[in-house]
């Protein structure tokens, strides 16, 4: 997979990075890049993104341990089990930016 950037200049979350859950090994590398004054957190799913029913709004978001709500300036962190999206959550955004870029590993799945 090709790096996936996500930006955020207003409070809201993000579109989901949707991942290849069948990827062996399953390895994602996400960073986050802040500018600003910003409170944030990046989240993942377990749902079937690929489901006709399937609504971010909706959806059984977890918040990632590398990435609890904070003010952090820049952060990185991974995730080695498999899910099928993640998003980027920024709570408030009074000034700047978020950007965050992700990029999985591993061969296809089939």
């Amino acid at each position: 997979m090709r790096p996936v950037r996500v930006t955020l200049t207003a409070a809201g979350v993000s579109a989901p990075v949707i991942l290849d859950h069948y990827r062996s090994p399953f390895n994602v590398g996400i960073g986050v890049i802040k500018t600003g004054t910003v409170d944030y957190s990046v989240q993942y799913t377990y749902d079937d993104v690929f489901s006709s029913s399937f609504d971010p709004a909706t959806a059984g978001w977890f918040t990632m341990s590398a990435f609890p709500l904070t003010t952090a300036t820049s952060k990185d962190g991974t995730i080695s089990s498999p899910v099928t999206a993640v998003r980027l959550n920024a709570v408030t955004i009074t000034s700047g930016s978020l950007v965050m870029t992700v990029i999985q590993a591993g061969m296809p799945g089939l």
